[in-house]
């Protein structure tokens, strides 16, 4: 049994010095939308409308999510896409499309929005969609040091004002790690895709491994959620962090090898339910790098018991 209270009291006191972030995914909308599709089942559908060969009602196993999305390319029947363009870039808007005319009506999304809004700290979101962002607008970090690109928009974020210089690590902000619609372009999808994310995201951590703690503007990274990322103490929870999360599990293992060569001690939580710790090798990994396993009773322990969060038919 999950003791509520010393649990909140601990990661509270990280969320009172602007040392804590919650890293979010899919499964905040599973859980506050019953309707929301679960990422799998839209690469099912879309394999299915694209032609493909096999009846499959899951992804079959020693297949990745991410790899799956690539051979989609070599199982799609050309004659449906009907195009010159490349097939890839044909899967993605596909992808793009369905995700746009899916944003959830749900007011659940602003309750919830809310409850995370109260703890005054970032949220970095692995989804694509803007669910959660029901209310303000999109703003972009001033930074002298980076120029901005639509394939990695790291220095925006979603707020219900724009906070100029701010620290990002100080304040509630909602911050897309995989890309997220507004800019189509950032939008990762395939295995190609994260490995040129790996390839980008190795010449900040580059750079990063080389300054000083106290000289952290310097670095062109100050401003984006990467910074973020490397900066805080964690807290996880709807998001299944298994094997096919390459470049999450990967940038985790970084951030825990700076953590050793600098003396660094995060205080991380992964929230779950058993269900989600199925694989002893998934609980391993986290232990490894230093991550409090939390394992609840329920979905319901979780959004309702610890952040508050009321949901309604």
């Amino acid at each position: 049994m999950t003791d509520m209270e010393t649990l909140k009291k601990q990661i509270k006191s990280c969320a009172d010095q602007h040392k804590l972030a919650f890293v979010v995914g899919n499964g905040i909308n599973r859980y506050v939308d019953s309707e929301a599709q679960s990422w799998s089942k839209l690469l099912l559908d879309l394999y299915s409308r694209s032609g493909g060969r096999l009846k499959l009602k899951d992804i079959p196993e020693g297949i990745t999510e991410t790899e799956f999305f690539d051979v989609l390319e070599f199982q799609t029947n050309r004659k449906i896409l009907d195009s010159n363009e490349t097939y890839t870039k044909i899967l993605k808007e596909k992808v793009i499309q369905r995700l746009s005319t899916n944003i959830s009506n749900n007011d659940n999304y602003e309750r919830l929005r809310e409850c995370f809004k109260s703890w005054n700290v970032p949220v970095l979101t692995t989804n694509f969609d803007c669910n959660l962002e029901v209310k303000g607008g999109y703003y972009t970090l001033k930074n002298d040091r980076r120029k901005f690109t639509d394939f990695y928009p790291w220095d925006v974020y979603f707020s219900d004002e724009q906070k100029g210089k701010v620290n990002p690590l100080s304040y509630f902000a909602i911050w897309h790690v995989n890309g997220m619609l507004k800019y189509k372009r950032s939008i990762r999808l395939g295995f190609s895709d994260y490995m040129n994310l790996v390839s980008y995201t190795k010449e900040y951590l580059r750079e990063y491994n080389n300054i000083k703690d106290g000289n952290i503007e310097s670095w062109r990274g100050s401003k984006t959620w990467l910074n973020i990322f490397l900066q805080s103490n964690l807290c996880i929870f709807g998001l299944s962090l298994d094997a096919n999360e390459t470049y999450l599990r990967w940038l985790l293992i970084q951030r825990h090898r700076f953590s050793v060569n600098r003396n660094k001690t995060y205080n991380d939580y992964y929230l779950c339910v058993k269900d989600d710790m199925k694989e002893a090798g998934k609980k391993m990994f986290l232990e490894s790098i230093g991550f409090n396993v939390v394992v609840m009773d329920s979905y319901d322990q979780i959004y309702k018991d610890f952040f508050g969060f009321e949901k309604t038919s």
